[in-house]
């Protein structure tokens, strides 16, 4: 794999995402749905430090607007962009104002988009123990397991 992304993390994903799909796609093979996309990952990106938690409770702007600050940095985690850009896609930030400050534009391939949704499953099972483990409301847990599956499901696997 590349440099950008931990691989226990993504093995972590493409099991959901492989159990998820077995029950889908009927394919019977563990890892299935990873290993087929796993060679769009295995590409040369610089790590870099990632929030993982930017939205509005998240960012310091002063008076006149100027973006001073970001807090809670305890998803924080070193890897690829495109991680972050899903979690910004999810939280509704990754806006054309985003991209003019980001300074280049993003990677809308179809390998980005599938990356994209593997990234995401990624952030929706950290939401799943959180709202399961931690605030104790399984059926918001629920609801982000339903939202995997609708993500599985836009994953191309032939």
């Amino acid at each position: 794999m590349g440099t950008g992304y931990p691989q226990m993390a993504m093995r972590l994903t493409g099991d959901f995402a492989s159990q998820l799909a077995d029950q889908h796609f009927g394919n019977g093979q563990p890892g299935g749905v990873l290993d087929h996309h796993l060679p769009l990952f295995d590409r040369p990106v610089t790590s870099r430090l990632l929030h993982m938690d930017v939205w509005a409770q998240n960012i310091l702007v002063d008076d006149s607007g100027t973006l001073t600050g970001l807090l809670d940095w305890d998803r924080a985690l070193w890897g690829d962009p495109e991680i972050e850009f899903a979690v910004l896609d999810y939280c509704g930030i990754s806006e054309p104002p985003f991209w003019a400050g980001y300074g280049q534009p993003r990677d809308w391939s179809p390998a980005a988009q599938i990356r994209q949704r593997f990234y995401l499953l990624y952030e929706l099972q950290k939401y799943i123990v959180i709202r399961n483990g931690r605030l104790y409301d399984p059926i918001a847990a629920q609801r982000y397991k339903e939202q995997a599956w609708r993500i599985v499901w836009q994953i191309p696997y032939q």
